[in-house]
């Protein structure tokens, strides 16, 4: 089957394999960060752009990816791609309502699909060997789904993290030999964890919907207003953001260009 390739504008809404971890929590689609990634989704389909968002962690992943598939991966699996920037369509649910997956190593030959992931410290990168996460084991499995491969890989890869601006190494590298500096850890495809996900994705669009309305229809007021409705009105003024249910709220959602959706009781 030949893969089909998305471009930025039709991720737009959509969940792709580094979201779906926050659907596989204890709690499900009612935890905060389901409930707080429908906000995220919804907003793109409002803004029509995705929010650009890196932590240290997220950039230390970046500048070391390369490395690792170069020094690691490359001269083990020789016809390895790395392919990060490539996102693949898993299955279009509805509108706007798009699964993905955006693998960093694939190989035809073997085959299989590899995630890399590069800990920022040396406890986390021990940590993720002794009980890798759930989250990342989801995350290959839906990779998978997009590449049609039975085998998976997550290649933990420990480098140091001082870096310049450009991702330039600044500092020495760890004085560990590279062979005890990676790990890979096989994950082999599971249809039960593929239905999953496609149910647990369908169930999160009624929710990201259902958001998209609210705030679709919310309020759009000035700073002026708002102090207005704080200190004069003495409404009780919550950004939806820090609600722990953010379905529920129709009707009372305002927004400022300074504060984002607001709820106003």
């Amino acid at each position: 089957m030949k893969e089909v390739l998305l471009n930025p504008e039709q991720k737009l809404g959509g969940v792709g394999a580094s979201d779906i971890g926050k659907l596989f929590t204890k709690a499900g689609l009612s935890a905060k960060t389901a409930h707080s990634l429908a906000l995220e989704k919804a907003e793109e389909l409002i803004t029509g752009e995705r929010k650009k968002f890196t932590t240290a962690a997220m950039l230390h992943g970046i500048y070391s990816e390369p490395d690792a598939f170069n020094d690691v991966i490359k001269p083990l699996f020789p016809n390895s791609i790395y392919q990060s920037d490539v996102s693949i369509l898993i299955a279009d649910i509805g509108q706007d309502a798009r699964i993905w997956a955006s693998p960093d190593v694939v190989d035809e030959s073997e085959p299989f699909t590899l995630d890399i992931k590069c800990p920022v410290s040396v406890y986390t990168y021990a940590e993720n060997i002794r009980k890798t996460p759930d989250t990342y084991i989801v995350q290959n499995q839906m990779q998978m789904m997009a590449t049609g491969h039975k085998q998976g890989y997550l290649l933990f890869y420990l480098t140091a993290r001082e870096v310049d601006e450009f991702g330039n190494k600044m500092g020495s590298e760890y004085n560990i030999d590279i062979s005890e500096r990676h790990t890979f850890i096989p994950v082999s495809a599971m249809d039960e964890y593929h239905q999953e996900i496609y149910k647990r994705a369908e169930d999160f669009f009624v929710l990201r919907d259902a958001i998209y309305n609210d705030i679709a229809k919310a309020i759009a007021i000035s700073d002026e207003e708002l102090f207005h409705l704080i200190f004069k009105e003495k409404k009780k003024v919550t950004r939806l953001k820090d609600k722990s249910n953010l379905s529920t709220w129709g009707g009372k959602i305002y927004h400022t260009p300074t504060e984002g959706y607001l709820v106003v009781e």
